[in-house]
């Protein structure tokens, strides 16, 4: 299995780490861990704590498009019974061209949807 940090060049992971830094920073110094990294190396995220997942997201600038919260605001309307993260808190920054956007969720340690 090829890592991905073979495939991206090294200042995308310097990028993102930077983001993640910053979003700990902002809301949750707790965060530490091994990184999941997500699509594109756009997403990387950690636990926070031991109840909370701290999610970043890169967008380029020029591209953001999407309503913040979008699939948490969906989840809502499940019944209660099925487990899912809820959002705790939550920034939004733009550096170097890109807009970063981090969510403090509920950890759910059951696999996913």
């Amino acid at each position: 299995m090829i890592g991905w940090n073979q495939v991206w060049p090294p200042e995308t992971r310097e990028r993102t780490e930077a983001a993640h830094a910053e979003a700990t920073r902002r809301l949750s110094p707790q965060a530490a861990g091994s990184y999941a990294w997500g699509w594109n190396a756009r997403t990387i995220s950690t636990r926070a704590g031991t109840d909370h997942w701290l999610r970043v997201e890169a967008t380029p600038e020029d591209r953001t498009t999407r309503p913040p919260h979008e699939g948490i605001a969906g989840a809502e309307t499940l019944p209660d019974a099925v487990p899912r993260p809820r959002l705790h808190a939550t920034t939004t920054w733009t550096k170097d061209g890109w807009t970063h956007h981090a969510d403090l969720l509920t950890y759910i340690p059951h696999r996913v949807i």
